[in-house]
């Protein structure tokens, strides 16, 4: 039963990835526990591990869907459902008991509640148009807003909602059948490497913007002007939420987190399109494999400094319109948001098989708890310490030389054919 779920599971990319968030999530979630335990740190990362538990198990429910296997296998439908809810178990008993046992706090429960409240609610949506599971990436967008949304009901509340749709879900599995809609939903994962991105058209500004990122379009088509067109608008949103319902969403944040994201993306893509390199060479652009490394390295450092130039936008509309962030919040913003760019580029580099990205992941983890630790709440920015300044401007020097020492690793072992 354990061989066979740890072959279903770990070997498709699609459900592996969110099992690896999952994990990261908790394990977040106890570190900061140990540290220190304050519940606005850690909201995120329990939100983190029932999103990522949720995706997982509903793209198993949905490739159930596509294929044949589940209706001509004897056995087979049942064993991947009980696999789900021995998953979903592990899910919901561990969060709680990180919960109870770590933090002892209700409001963490009620935001656990409200979490597998979205969560159901979007596997229920999936599970009638499988197409929608694209939107999953929105998903995670909601956990910015947990915090606020949380105290608005009681945690018993958020949890009756949840264990109602969650009837519904069971109720919905039940009558699942052969879907076209679930094939197509997989072909797309593989095809875009498990990363959807809304498409925006195309346009002559389009064009231009990805022909500057060359050769980094070959790899993400038009995926790189939508990720940073999100790295915009998400921000705005936040601004606009800021002004119109007095919060304060951390919009600079956001668009830092979602910058260095983007950058991990790049090689996401590179590592799951790899062949593409392949038919990059064949085009008359580049002298051999090494004149692509340096095309490639170009690309990357103008992406670096689209994303720098995007949260400094964010900074100067947040002095703008709302209060001006203390200059060391603004400089830590900005140095983080360049070493951790640096860094998940220089790694990227070094990745060559799909399950390597999971040392990207976990960085990426790592960087956005250091990155989030002042910036996350307007009331801590006035503690920062004096050293973190002079901790960001090392790892900025040290960031510069590891990116330039990778990059010169790249497609070093040979071109897959």
């Amino acid at each position: 039963m354990i061989k066979g779920m740890a072959l279903l599971w770990g070997k498709d990319i699609g459900s592996a990835s969110f099992l690896f968030n999952l994990l990261l999530g908790l394990g977040m979630a106890l570190l900061f526990g140990k540290i220190d335990a304050k519940e606005q740190q850690v909201s995120i990362f329990f939100g983190l591990s029932i999103f990522s538990g949720t995706c997982a198990i509903l793209w198993q429910i949905i490739r159930l869907q596509a294929t044949e296997w589940a209706e001509l296998v004897p056995g087979y439908r049942a064993m991947v459902l009980r696999q789900c809810r021995m998953l979903l178990l592990f899910v919901l008993l561990a969060n709680l008991a990180v919960a109870q046992l770590i933090y002892q706090s209700q409001s963490i429960v009620a935001l656990q509640g409200l979490a597998w409240a979205i969560a159901a609610a979007f596997a229920l949506y999936c599970l009638r148009q499988p197409s929608k599971y694209q939107l999953s990436l929105f998903l995670f967008v909601v956990l910015f807003a947990l915090d606020d949304i949380a105290p608005l009901l009681p945690a018993y509340c958020w949890w009756t909602i949840a264990l109602a749709l969650a009837a519904l879900l069971s109720t919905q599995i039940k009558r699942l059948r052969w879907n076209s809609d679930g094939m197509t939903v997989y072909r797309n994962g593989i095809e875009c490497g498990w990363l959807w991105m809304p498409k925006l058209g195309s346009s002559q500004l389009q064009f231009k913007i990805s022909r500057w990122f060359y050769p980094i379009p070959h790899f993400m088509g038009s995926g790189l002007v939508s990720m940073l067109a999100l790295a915009v608008a998400f921000p705005l949103l936040a601004f606009m939420v800021n002004i119109g319902w007095d919060k304060q969403f951390p919009a600079p944040l956001i668009a830092g987190v979602f910058t260095i994201f983007t950058g991990l993306m790049v090689h996401w893509n590179r590592v799951m399109r790899s062949r593409n390199v392949t038919s990059l060479l064949l085009l008359p652009l580049y002298n051999g494999v090494d004149g692509l490394r340096q095309g490639f390295e170009c690309a990357q450092l103008r992406l670096l400094f689209t994303a720098m130039v995007i949260v400094l936008f964010s900074v100067g509309l947040q002095a703008l319109l709302l209060q001006v962030w203390p200059w060391q919040a603004a400089m830590h913003l900005l140095l983080t948001t360049y070493w951790g760019g640096v860094i998940g580029l220089a790694l990227g580099c070094l990745c060559a098989k799909p399950w390597h990205m999971a040392v990207m992941v976990f960085f990426y983890g790592l960087q956005n708890g250091f990155m989030s630790a002042y910036l996350a709440d307007v009331g801590q920015m006035e503690a920062m310490p004096q050293w973190l300044l002079w901790f960001d401007v090392l790892m900025a020097l040290v960031s510069t030389v590891f990116f330039r020492w990778s990059n010169q690793r790249l497609w070093r072992n040979g071109l897959p054919y």
